[in-house]
């Protein structure tokens, strides 16, 4: 699939194509989950999001309309496999969470996270069964739909300086995030300042010819941006843990994955701020 502009081409001939293959690997991921794409979900998620942060690039004027549009109906279809990527991760993460401990040496911790991925298997929706056929056929029905009004978009004339200029701005963006969150470490602070990050390294790829970008300062902004999806784990961990049935941890599981939490989300905070990026 093409990432990224060729400045000896026009941009718009080669922005449409990106969009297209984008839609189409949204659609084929998808129909391909869980066999033989177990990562389909992710893959589907994945092109939405490249979609969505190259939508960013394009003018407001005389775009913004349809820019707006457009962003709405991927964000909307995204979401519709947003309870399925959530389970798959939080189900991930509690396994690799659990299996460096000791039950003799934590016996509330190891009790407290199997619970809560014993509850999250019984009370999440599995990507399985009629419910997630109708949500797969809706995805790929959207995925159309988009795809289409993708390619009414009236591109004529633009060019990669522009494409520059609203990449500059967006920069400025990412860096206001992250100082916010520097200040202010707090869940909605890292949302933000990671999809930024995520809407650059893919906004880098896409220019990277045009701004004569180095491998290494993609792959930097694309690990700083792997690093805050597992900061973001711990988050939506919690928010798992709070939503759980009373009565589902005692007050001692309970404290203890407060505090599990706590300690690994600070740490991988400070890894992060002591990461040059």
């Amino acid at each position: 699939m093409k990432r990224s502009l060729d400045p000896g081409k026009k941009t718009a001939g080669q922005l449409r194509l990106i969009f297209q293959q984008l839609c189409t690997v949204a659609s084929q991921a998808i129909d391909a989950y869980p066999s033989p794409d177990p990562e389909g979900i992710h893959t589907a998620r994945k092109a939405i999001k490249r979609l969505r942060a190259l939508l960013r690039l394009l003018p407001k004027r005389p775009l913004g309309k349809q820019r707006y549009t457009l962003n709405r109906a991927l964000r909307e279809s995204a979401n519709l496999l947003r309870p399925y990527r959530d389970r798959e991760v939080l189900l991930h993460n509690l396994t690799q969470w659990r299996e460096p401990l000791r039950p003799t040496r934590s016996p509330v911790l190891c009790r407290a996270l199997q619970t809560t991925q014993g509850s999250l298997q019984a009370g999440t929706p599995a990507p399985t069964g009629p419910a997630f056929e109708n949500c797969r056929k809706v995805f790929k029905k959207r995925m159309r739909s988009t795809a289409q009004d993708l390619a009414k978009l009236d591109l004529h004339g633009l060019r990669g300086a522009t494409l520059q200029k609203a990449y500059a701005q967006r920069c400025k963006h990412t860096q206001a995030c992250r100082q916010q969150f520097l200040s202010d470490p707090s869940a909605a602070a890292l949302h933000q300042w990671r999809k930024r990050c995520k809407d650059q390294y893919y906004q880098m790829q896409l220019l990277r010819h045009w701004l004569a970008l180095s491998t290494q300062s993609i792959q930097r902004i694309q690990r700083l941006e792997q690093q805050l999806g597992d900061l973001r784990d711990y988050d939506l961990a919690w928010e798992r843990i709070l939503a759980l049935p009373k009565g589902a941890l005692t007050l001692a599981e309970r404290r203890s994955l407060r505090h599990y939490i706590d300690r690994q989300r600070n740490q991988a905070i400070l890894s992060i701020v002591l990461t040059r990026n």
